[in-house]
């Protein structure tokens, strides 16, 4: 037991190093909470075999075991960690990305049909089907109402703010526009691109507060259903986040 609390001590130490980095994507700062809040849990279970160990110290049973003013510092120590791993959890919670900066429901509704909103990252998503044609990058004709109501809600409720425009594709290697496109990255890259170019031009969001990135088709909405006609479809998307008054 104290070789398995000595491990989830030194897993616990490594996490309490993760505030001190730059921005990060809200997928990677999900993660490290998830991480965080999975230790915790881990302690909080091994703090309750610490405590029966204890009883039954106090109940004669000593064989094989620690003594109690070791296991107390044990749990003391311990302690003091999960206190720490709280303070790094509220840290990541006011850090870019963290669950304090995030879109609503209402906002995922307010751009319009063809947009969801995602709970867990606080972001919202435009479906292709809004936006492109399979395999294009260039924008459909209709797609303007929807990014005309979406530069509209930035504008006005998030001013000044920056905004991160993710590409992301299904997990079918390009055929037909292998030549056009190359990777799935590279056609990721350019749709989230020419929302922003739209979002640049047309509406007049300083490029210094917008940034495209792509995942291609590394990060799906689910990867169980990656590979299914349905999955596919909803991985096809233009994803945005809130990034705060900073890059």
């Amino acid at each position: 037991m104290n070789a398995n609390l000595l491990r989830c001590g030194v897993l616990l130490l490594g996490l309490l190093v993760i505030g001190c980095v730059p921005y990060q994507t809200y997928e990677e700062l999900k993660r490290n909470h998830e991480q965080a809040v999975k230790v915790n849990n881990d302690l909080t279970a091994k703090y309750d075999m610490v405590a029966r160990e204890l009883a039954r110290i106090r109940g004669g049973d000593k064989a094989g075991l620690m003594t109690e003013q070791a296991l107390r510092e044990q749990l003391a120590a311990k302690t003091q960690l999960i206190r720490q791993m709280q303070d790094q959890l509220d840290q990541l919670e006011k850090m870019p990305g963290g669950a304090a900066i995030r879109f609503t429901e209402k906002d995922a509704a307010e751009v319009g049909e063809g947009v969801s909103y995602d709970p867990v990252t606080g972001s919202i998503s435009m479906e292709e089907a809004v936006l492109f044609n399979s395999g294009e990058a260039t924008l459909k004709s209709g797609a303007t109402q929807t990014l005309n109501r979406l530069a509209n809600l930035l504008k006005t409720k998030y001013p000044g703010e920056v905004f991160h425009l993710i590409g992301h594709t299904d997990n079918v290697p390009l055929d037909k526009t292998f030549k056009r496109w190359g990777t799935n990255t590279r056609l990721g890259f350019e749709r989230a691109y020419m929302v922003f170019d739209f979002l640049r031009n047309e509406h007049k969001i300083s490029e210094s507060h917008m940034v495209v990135h792509s995942y291609g088709d590394r990060k799906p909405t689910d990867p169980s259903t990656a590979s299914t006609k349905e999955g596919r479809a909803r991985n096809r998307r233009v994803e945005i986040f809130r990034g705060g008054t900073k890059i």
